[in-house]
């Protein structure tokens, strides 16, 4: 009995573990992402030769590169750890970080992920070229985004239990049936 026990409980742990990641994937997707398409302001990240800075930006006026200003908006391949260290070095009004997702969408394009984890989740997805960026989407979620995490991912491993619970429950009563014939036949 104790080793049933045990095996059980290392499942479900093993399963709470597991399924973490795809409760967060699920929370981000459904809780986390505004797609209103009415982003008036977010931090952009802007590269220069010797550092990079994110930067909070009205999207009526966003700036522009210049010959007396040559920033890019655009984050050179393999140089997406570089930036996030940089963004990271910029102070900040609270104890928080920067985590950057460059996709590359074609020659000089790119969708970024900018993310800032803070007491919570405020970022934004936009779209980029050397010279211009377009939003796509806000992010933003409070301080007790993961205990949304921590309910969906209990939910799984409860639903998970619930299907192993009634497929070894279906299994045992149809060998209890089993038997109760054979008892019945040899009678």
């Amino acid at each position: 009995m104790k080793v049933k026990l045990f095996a059980a409980t290392a499942l479900a742990f093993a399963a709470l573990v597991l399924l973490f990641l795809p409760s967060w994937w699920i929370a981000d997707r459904l809780f986390v992402e505004r797609r209103d398409g009415g982003v008036q302001r977010g931090h952009v990240v802007l590269v220069w030769s010797d550092h990079a800075e994110a930067r909070l930006v009205d999207f009526a006026t966003p700036p522009r590169p210049g010959p007396n200003d040559p920033f890019t908006f655009v984050v050179a391949a393999g140089r997406e750890a570089w930036v996030e260290r940089q963004l990271n070095a910029q102070p900040t009004s609270a104890d928080a970080s920067w985590r950057l997702r460059v996709r590359r969408a074609g020659h000089d394009r790119q969708v970024l992920q900018l993310d800032w984890f803070g007491d919570g989740i405020q970022g934004l997805v936009y779209e980029a070229t050397p010279t211009e960026v377009r939003p796509i989407r806000a992010r933003l979620t409070g301080p007790l985004f993961p205990l949304l995490v921590l309910e969906l991912d209990l939910f799984a491993v409860f639903a998970l239990a619930c299907v192993v619970a009634a497929i070894v429950f279906a299994r045992q009563a149809r060998r209890e049936r089993a038997l109760d014939r054979d008892v019945i036949a040899k009678a």
